[in-house]
Formats: structure tokens, C-alpha cells, sequence
């Protein structure tokens, strides 16, 4: 019980941190020419801002750029433990309406 006790005052200060943590989706006060990496032209274009990540390979999927998904060994090149991997996506292509375009390598994200 009185380890509970210690615990619940830094519980307490967790819980009220977590909506200050947030990221968000376009960020607030950047410079007067905003940022233009492709990431951010990107989730700029958006209505809303995809929260999970199949939310965020589907905004890729549907706005008709090129996903390659690539498999990499969590442990190394040579250990063969197929359970052990992460996922990456490549982005590559032209979004029509904001025209954006991603150049190959400009835009990879993981799945972990």
C-alpha cells in the first residue's frame, strides 16, 4: 500500500502531462515561409490529420503516390529469426492537387 502511495503523486503528474505531449499534425509557430519538406506539404493538404499509421498509408495510398514496403531483421543481417523485423514504406510520386512531388528516399516511415 505504500508504494501505491509514493506511485500515485508522479501517476498523477503523467496523467496531466499527456495532452501537452501531443504532436500535431501541422506545426504552430513555424517561420513566416513554413516548412516545406514533403511530410509537412503533405499533412498541410489535409482536412484532417491521419492518427494512426494504416490512417496515414491510406492518405499515401489514395493520393496516388508510390508505396515499396521493405522488410528489415530487428537483430542483424545475419540472423534468420523471421519474428524480428520492422517495416519501412518508401514514398515516391506526384500528389495532383497540392503538387507535391516526392522524390524517391525523400519520405520513408516505419512500422514498428
Amino acid at each position: 500500500m505504500r508504494k501505491l502511495a509514493l506511485l500515485s503523486p508522479v501517476i498523477s503528474i503523467l496523467l496531466l502531462a499527456v495532452p501537452f505531449a501531443d504532436a500535431a499534425c501541422i506545426p504552430s509557430g513555424s517561420p513566416p515561409q513554413g516548412n516545406r519538406d514533403p511530410l509537412a506539404r503533405l499533412l498541410e493538404a489535409q482536412a484532417q490529420c491521419p492518427s494512426k499509421a494504416l490512417e496515414f498509408r491510406n492518405l499515401i495510398e489514395r493520393g496516388g503516390l508510390r508505396l515499396e514496403t521493405t522488410q528489415v531483421n530487428f537483430q542483424g543481417f545475419h540472423n534468420p529469426d523471421p519474428g524480428l523485423f520492422f517495416l519501412f514504406e518508401i514514398v515516391s510520386g506526384r500528389l495532383p492537387g497540392p503538387n507535391i512531388v516526392i522524390e524517391r528516399g525523400d519520405l520513408v516511415f516505419g512500422l514498428f
